[in-house]
């Protein structure tokens, strides 16, 4: 989701949010997402366990976008508008982690607050 807002603010089109935006998800930036997988790889009683790995934290796609606005700003990309349409059926909700054992296990947590990572994610972009 969050790539597909910043191709679409880079190409000047809206934003399109499907519903109202009060969907939750749980953003992650992908240093933090390859730091969980460097350590399960590499602790033994992490074999064969299956865990959760997100930030623990559920955002709206509505707070999403009015956070990433302003970065796309910070960076020179002006005037992107953004549009509600119509919710499409079968979308989720809620989708909220939990990364307790994640923490317990591997001793991982998140690091990569989402405003960072939404920069850090556009000025990838960007090059």
């Amino acid at each position: 989701m969050v790539a597909k807002f910043i191709k679409r603010a880079l190409e000047g089109k809206k934003l399109e949010i499907y519903g109202d935006g009060r969907q939750t998800r749980d953003f992650i930036y992908i240093d933090d997402l390859i730091r969980a997988i460097q350590l399960g790889a590499n602790e033994k009683k992490a074999a064969g366990e299956t865990f959760q790995i997100a930030t623990n934290e559920e955002t709206t796609i509505s707070e999403l976008v009015e956070r990433l606005i302003p970065v796309f700003e910070r960076f020179g990309i002006k005037g992107t508008d953004l549009v509600y349409g119509q919710r499409r059926q079968g979308d989720v909700m809620r989708n909220f982690s939990d990364t307790s054992k994640a923490l317990e296990v591997l001793s991982w947590k998140c690091e990569v607050e989402l405003e960072s990572g939404l920069e850090r994610t556009v000025q990838w972009f960007l090059g």
